[in-house]
């Protein structure tokens, strides 16, 4: 074998093959843990590789099992999850025709069942926050939320963003990094009138420092002069620091992280061929540490802009 390709997949000369999902959203049976839903296996060519889409084969589940099974996890052997083998497929060319075979395959096989695939990882790797799994009781876990005393919370001006950043949470990977990122744009244009209402009361400001404030039209601009609104100095300082450390930005000021923030919001937002170097792809197999961070910078900001620009108490 040359090689076992993590937790999705192995190569074995021109042969390859990678556990994929079957998913749709409705249909709890219809999910990662099912075997190939049809009576017979799914083929076709991509030039000279074929490719089929089946239940994983019997040599998938017996040289990954061994490393990845976990009994309190798996329910079933290995060859109960689906697969897509290629056969032709030179190894340095196996994952580019994995995406070309799940591209067929969403696009034209299982787009009128509204049904998708992708690659699966079938490593027993999951959050515990409460600690269920060991055992420890839900009332328990949720007991901290209770109180004692009735807590009054500040009403809101608008329920928009508040929408926006509830859908945030659900949400997740790059829809939930842009989710919570839509919370602040929401505040733009908010932000920038109570800018220039505190600088017509304010004699120090010129008139040219309220028409520069006026005609901030681009978005990082817009995004600059939020964060100096929404952002505490410690906040500012904290953030920019846990952004540097993780490799998120090259210095520690605010100006930096802003930047930073910008430019990996482009780099999903936008994917033109010529600036690929740039861009966010998001391949399965690959993972995205920096996600993750983002995601933990833009919902700090979007909940502080919540509490300052949209708390009826601010």
């Amino acid at each position: 074998m040359d090689s076992s390709d993590e937790d999705y997949g192995i190569t074995f000369g021109n042969y390859s093959e990678f556990f994929i999902t079957i998913s749709h959203p409705n249909y709890s049976w219809l999910n990662e843990k099912s075997a190939w839903p049809a009576d017979k296996p799914l083929k076709f060519k991509i030039e000279e590789v074929f490719v089929t889409v089946s239940s994983a084969s019997r040599l998938l589940a017996m040289l990954t099992e061994s490393h990845f099974r976990d009994s309190d996890y798996h329910q079933n052997d290995f060859t109960w999850f689906s697969s897509v083998s290629l056969i032709g497929a030179a190894k340095d060319q196996a994952k580019d025709f994995f995406h070309k075979a799940v591209y067929y395959l969403n696009a034209h096989y299982l787009r009128p069942l509204k049904i998708y695939a992708n690659l699966l990882g079938i490593s027993a790797h999951f959050e515990d926050p409460l600690g269920l799994y060991d055992g420890t009781n839900a009332e328990a876990a949720f007991k901290r939320l209770t109180r004692h005393r009735l807590r009054k919370r500040s009403d809101f001006h608008r329920k928009e963003p508040l929408i926006l950043y509830n859908h945030a949470c659900s949400a997740s990977g790059t829809s939930q990094f842009l989710s919570f990122y839509r919370v602040l744009e929401f505040f733009f244009r908010r932000n920038i009138l109570l800018e220039i209402e505190q600088y017509r009361k304010d004699l120090s400001y010129s008139a040219e420092d309220i028409f520069s404030l006026a005609t901030s039209r681009n978005e990082p601009d817009q995004l600059s002069q939020l964060f100096k609104s929404i952002l505490t100095s410690s906040q500012k300082k904290n953030l920019a620091e846990y952004a540097h450390r993780h490799g998120l930005i090259k210095g520690k000021t605010v100006n930096d992280l802003y930047k930073g923030l910008y430019s990996f919001r482009n780099s999903i937002v936008h994917a033109k061929e010529q600036d690929l170097n740039t861009t966010n792809l998001p391949d399965p197999f690959v993972i995205d540490e920096q996600l993750d961070r983002w995601i933990y910078i833009a919902r700090e900001c979007a909940d502080s802009a919540i509490k300052r620009l949209n708390s009826k108490k601010s």
